[in-house]
């Protein structure tokens, strides 16, 4: 539920990302704003239960949701002819490629973070 109305969770999560997203960056690239709509694409289809429940099996998960997301997200922007250095950036934004010196890449790492303080944080505590 999303202010009392029923909302698919990975659509709310991405409306909440991209809205840290333009919180944190005043003028967000085209490219930013599909990497935050598309960092929980079609989660679903990769279940927790698909990787050992311990640290090693969730962090392998992670990696496999990481290269899902990317990969789907250049099959649909190339559906709609977006040129392959956007699609390029788009998955590298997803992949966390150069984190630490990328600003954009940043600001994505820093808005999932407050996503997850501001939603998710009490339910995992």
């Amino acid at each position: 539920m999303v202010e009392g109305q029923p909302c698919p969770k990975e659509l709310a999560h991405a409306q909440w990302l991209t809205a840290w997203v333009h919180r944190l960056h005043p003028a967000p690239s085209e490219e930013l704003l599909l990497a935050a709509r598309a960092q929980h694409l079609r989660r679903w289809q990769i279940p927790r239960e698909t990787h050992p429940r311990t640290r090693q099996g969730y962090l392998q998960w992670r990696e496999t949701l990481k290269r899902f997301h990317a990969q789907s997200a250049g099959e649909i922007l190339l559906e709609f002819g977006y040129p392959e250095a956007s699609i390029a950036r788009v998955r590298d934004l997803i992949l966390k490629k150069n984190i630490t010196t990328d600003q954009d890449g940043r600001t994505l790492e820093d808005a999932l973070c407050l996503v997850f303080l501001e939603h998710q944080f009490d339910d995992l505590s």
